[in-house]
């Protein structure tokens, strides 16, 4: 088995309470140059669980939360994914979800 192949409980790693903290356009490739389509944004959340330690999760489709003027916008996410990778000669994470929601705290 290899790594990239481990199953991982999303909610259960990022933790309770995700906080966002930045919106960010997720562009398009293509033949590996960036063009300026757009395919979705990355919701960029604080983790109250990990010492405020920040994940990026990708959603598809138009802008569903705008990035907070000030502070931090508490949210959850719906069917939340995370998927190991190797870049750079170091092992990393990526995260993707279909939704994103704000919730109240």
């Amino acid at each position: 088995m290899k790594i990239t192949d481990i199953v991982i409980d999303a909610n259960a790693t990022i933790g309770a309470n995700p906080l966002l903290v930045d919106v960010k356009p997720c562009f398009v490739y293509v033949d590996g140059e960036k063009t300026e389509n757009i395919e979705g944004y990355r919701y960029i959340v604080a983790l109250p669980d990990h010492e405020l330690e920040k994940i990026g999760v990708k959603v598809l489709g138009e802008c569903r939360i705008e990035k907070p003027e000030k502070g931090y916008i508490p949210v959850e996410f719906e069917k939340l994914d995370m998927r190991i990778y190797w870049r750079n000669g170091d092992y990393d994470i990526s995260a993707s979800a279909e939704a994103i929601k704000q919730t109240k705290s």
